[in-house]
């Protein structure tokens, strides 16, 4: 699925990075940073004992295309 339709899908207000082309191509959804793969969009969410920001990075070592989160938790991603 091509980014641009996955922000309409996405009904909030969303800041996307101007780096990002909405021809991307996404071929999956992961909320756990482990089963990301190339190609995955891994979305960090808040949960009761961890925040998914703590595992950007694990997430994007594992191949994310393209991060979804509230806060990136400090850290700079290009």
């Amino acid at each position: 699925m091509k980014l641009e339709k996955i922000l309409k899908l996405i009904k909030t207000e969303i800041e996307v990075s101007e780096n990002l082309s909405n021809e991307l191509e996404i071929v999956d959804i992961e909320i756990d940073s482990r089963l990301a793969k190339s190609g995955s969009a891994f979305f960090a969410m808040p949960g009761k004992s961890q925040n998914g920001s703590k595992f950007i990075q694990d997430a994007i070592k594992n191949g994310a295309k393209l991060i979804v989160a509230r806060d990136f938790d400090g850290l700079e991603i290009s």
